[in-house]
């Protein structure tokens, strides 16, 4: 019986230092918290972008197309974004 108490005091005296450390991690830890959600909130707005672009492919090749055509020029700085796109396209799709 009086191992069963101590057993049960242990138990007790852990769970509050859990739940004292939990706490603190929370306050330590709520900075990275607003970093964390505004980069879920830039990831979703990517997502959609990327929903987007998948359902109208002939406008986005239309505009690329004359994209290139008004500034032939810059369009090997043009051709670099399309290959990011294209990057952050394939990572949204899966």
């Amino acid at each position: 019986m009086n191992r069963r108490l101590e057993l049960a005091e242990r138990r007790g005296r852990l769970r509050e230092r859990i739940a004292r450390q939990r706490r603190e991690l929370g306050l330590v830890l709520a900075p990275a918290g607003r970093a964390l959600a505004c980069a879920d909130r830039l990831a979703g707005r990517w997502r959609r972008l990327a929903v987007w672009l998948r359902r109208h492919p002939l406008l986005t090749g239309t505009l690329v197309a004359g994209a290139v055509l008004v500034k032939p020029k810059r369009s090997l700085g043009l051709l670099r974004w399309v290959l990011l796109g294209t990057r952050l396209w394939r990572a949204a799709a899966k």
